[in-house]
C-alpha cells in the first residue's frame, strides 16, 4: 500500500496447512504428536506491517481435525484420568510496536460430559498486552463456560471413584454457569458462577421433583483503594414441584 509502506496478508478461507508439514519444514521435525486420529491444521493465517511507524502484528488459527480438511467434529481427545478434555481450536497472536512486544493465546476446550450438541465447553485465554512502562498490566487471564453447557460435577466424582456415570436417583450437581477474569499487574479480578442440583423424592408414593440453585459474583476494582474490599452478591433458589423460595442477599 503506497504512498505509505504498509504490508498486509492472510491465508485464503478454506485452505489449511497441516502443522506437521510446517514443522518439517522449518525445522525437519513433524513437531510434537497429537493423536493417531487427529491432525494439527493451521486454518487462518494473517499478518500485517508497518515498517515506519514499525508495529507488525500476526495472528493464527489451529484446529484438531480427522485427515486433512476441518471436520464438523474436531478435538485432540486428552486423557486427564478424571474426565477427557478435547482441544477444539487454538489461536494465538503477537504484536510488535516500536520493540514492544505482546500476544496472546486462546484455546477452546470441550469435555465428554454431555451429547456431541451440549458438551460443556470452555474457552480460556492469556493475553500479554503491550506494557506501557509507567503502569505495567501484567497478563490477563480469562475465560468463560459456553452459554447452554453445563458441567456435571456429580459424574466426575463417580468417574473419579471408577463408578462410571452416577445412576439418575443420584441428587446431580452442576455447575450452569462460569466466568472469570484476573490481572496479574493490578491485581482486579472477577468470578461469577451458578451451581444447580436437581433430584427426585418419593414422599408417601408421590415423587417430588427438588430443585435448588445458588448463584454467586464477586469482583474487584484493581484501581480501587487497597483497603476497599471486593463487592458482590449471592442468591439462590428453592423449588419443589410449584412451591418456590427465593434467597437474595447483597453486599
Amino acid at each position: 500500500s503506497l504512498p505509505d509502506l504498509f504490508i498486509q496478508g492472510e491465508m485464503q478461507e478454506g485452505d489449511v496447512i497441516p502443522l506437521t508439514q510446517a514443522f518439517d519444514y522449518f525445522f525437519n521435525n513433524q513437531g510434537p504428536p497429537t493423536t493417531t486420529d487427529k491432525v494439527a491444521n493451521v486454518t487462518a493465517l494473517g499478518f500485517s506491517a508497518d515498517p515506519i511507524a514499525q508495529v507488525y502484528t500476526a495472528e493464527a488459527g489451529i484446529v484438531f481435525t480427522t485427515g486433512s480438511e476441518p471436520a464438523p467434529v474436531q478435538g485432540w481427545d486428552i486423557n486427564l484420568v478424571v474426565i477427557t478434555v478435547s482441544l477444539r481450536e487454538l489461536s494465538m497472536w503477537v504484536e510488535l510496536n516500536s520493540g514492544k512486544i505482546g500476544g496472546g493465546l486462546s484455546g477452546v476446550f470441550a469435555l465428554e460430559d454431555g451429547s456431541e450438541d451440549a458438551k460443556p465447553t470452555l474457552l480460556l485465554r492469556a493475553e500479554y498486552p503491550i506494557q506501557d512502562p509507567e503502569e505495567a498490566v501484567g497478563w490477563n487471564f480469562s475465560g468463560f463456560l459456553y452459554p447452554g453447557t453445563s458441567i456435571d460435577l456429580t459424574n466426575v466424582v463417580a468417574k473419579f471413584l471408577g463408578l462410571g456415570v452416577a445412576p439418575a436417583s443420584v441428587p446431580h450437581l452442576t455447575v450452569d454457569r462460569l466466568n472469570f477474569a484476573f490481572s496479574t499487574g493490578n491485581q482486579a479480578y472477577a468470578l461469577g458462577a451458578t451451581i444447580s442440583m436437581r433430584w427426585k423424592l418419593a414422599v408417601f408414593d408421590t415423587d417430588l421433583l427438588v430443585s435448588a440453585s445458588a448463584s454467586a459474583d464477586i469482583a474487584r476494582d484493581g484501581n480501587a483503594d487497597a483497603s476497599k474490599p471486593a463487592t458482590g452478591r449471592l442468591w439462590g433458589k428453592f423449588a419443589i414441584i410449584h412451591f418456590m423460595t427465593c434467597i437474595r442477599k447483597n453486599h
